[in-house]
């Protein structure tokens, strides 16, 4: 499936972002795969999926890694054809800031919105 991702940290790697994109045939195929990310954000994070403000079928869990060792925020949604997943990671007890991952998603899709064909 085509795709790209990329990993961010900060200096001293306390603080990490991995972006996803995955890019679908047809926007009615992504728009439900990004829907159907809520059955697995318990891989990812503690946090239950809730509704997320960026792209269709947006979806943010904040809480703490399954093995409970740090904190995590993950985002996922759909844009056009394209789904993307944006993990956040941190020290236990200070998750991403929540403007932090809209401003990281709202760029994201706003890249996606620009280079990603219909």
């Amino acid at each position: 499936m085509p795709g790209a991702s990329v990993g961010f940290a900060n200096a001293d790697r306390t603080r990490t972002l991995d972006d996803l994109v995955v890019v679908f045939a047809d926007p009615a195929t992504a728009a439900r795969a990004a829907k159907d990310r809520a059955a697995v954000y318990g891989d990812y994070v503690t946090g239950a999926p809730q509704p997320f403000e960026v792209g269709t079928n947006g979806l943010i869990g904040v809480g703490l890694s399954p093995d409970k060792s740090k904190s995590v925020t993950y985002a996922t949604f759909a844009e056009g054809r394209a789904i993307v997943d944006l993990e956040f990671h941190s020290a236990l007890d200070d998750p991403a800031p929540r403007d932090a991952v809209v401003d990281a998603a709202q760029k994201q899709d706003a890249a996606i919105k620009s280079r990603l064909p219909g």
